[in-house]
């Protein structure tokens, strides 16, 4: 989950699990600049994968108690000024997975909510002023008072479906 809301950075993405592949190694050692941002907490990505990365560059972890406020985190690393947001049904991947690159192409972040669980996208949105942006999943999925919260629109304000 967390490498959804990463994808809207436009970084590239190693997926790794308790360690990583020699190819990975070896690309991340080809790189110039070596500034490393670790998105998940410690149960995602270990603390020897962190210290790794940490003996080849900068590297700083982005995560939070949920994929909630980690996507949150992500965005206000990412994305200290974007006018739009792309929000994503948090709890499965299709939506998700064409959300960072159209997050991406308009210049915002990928925000996992659900209904219910949309308390860490509301605050980020608040805080960047964000009052547009794209719903991807239907209202089963991510509701339109959910959309409504996120975005910190009036209760008459109607969400367009297309």
């Amino acid at each position: 989950a967390d490498s959804l809301s990463a994808s809207a950075g436009g970084k590239p993405i190693l997926l790794v699990g308790a360690s990583i592949m020699d190819s990975q190694k070896s690309y991340v050692q080809s790189l110039s600049g070596k500034e490393f941002y670790i998105i998940g907490g410690k149960g995602a990505v270990s603390l020897d994968l962190e210290s790794y990365f940490s003996s080849l560059g900068t590297t700083t972890r982005i995560g939070g108690s949920n994929r909630f406020e980690t996507s949150a985190n992500v965005a206000k690393t990412f994305f200290t000024e974007p006018n739009r947001a792309v929000l994503a049904y948090a709890m499965n991947f299709p939506d998700g997975l064409s959300g960072g690159p159209l997050a991406y192409a308009m210049g915002g972040p990928l925000l996992l909510v659900s209904n219910g669980f949309s308390a860490k996208a509301s605050e980020y949105a608040y805080e960047a002023n964000i009052r547009v942006g794209s719903v991807l999943g239907g209202t089963s999925l991510i509701s339109d008072d959910e959309v409504r919260n996120v975005f910190h629109l009036a209760s008459s304000i109607e969400v367009i479906k297309k």
